[in-house]
């Protein structure tokens, strides 16, 4: 019995020890690591050189990558396995990603209206201007 596919996101952590122009190989095989397992991809991010926050694996930097895809929730074992296989991956994480839903928001304070300048300080420009006539003595 087949399920029904659910939109995912993967983060991941990639070896520094890759030579930043065969970043591109890397993820290409995970691409297909998650079409093999009829994953279809709708985001990908990318890796970029990253601080870590504290060492993996006694590593400090980390290529950081992010992909979205729809898969079926039975792929996700044998792709979380051929990921800890590969050995370029050094941490990853899995999650259930929410479909974006674009909504009209609101303004918080929709009730007030909007107020001029001149309403905000009681003041007129025509009688500041006047003042400032006055005071120049022209």
């Amino acid at each position: 019995m087949e399920t029904e596919s659910k939109m995912y996101e993967m983060a991941y952590y990639l070896t520094p020890l890759i030579l930043g122009d065969k970043i591109d190989d890397e993820t290409n095989a995970l691409r297909l690591l998650i079409e093999s397992q009829k994953g279809v991809i709708t985001y990908e991010d990318r890796p970029k050189m990253k601080d870590l926050s504290y060492p993996i694996n006694k590593l400090e930097k980390a290529y950081f990558g992010l992909i979205k895809f729809i898969a079926n929730p039975e792929a996700l074992t044998p792709l979380e396995e051929s990921i800890k296989k590969s050995g370029k991956i050094i941490r990853f994480l899995i999650t259930c990603a929410k479909k974006a839903e674009k909504k009209a928001v609101k303004p918080r304070n929709s009730h007030y209206k909007q107020v001029s300048k001149e309403e905000k300080s009681g003041v007129k420009v025509e009688e500041i201007d006047k003042k400032i006539e006055e005071l120049i003595g022209d």
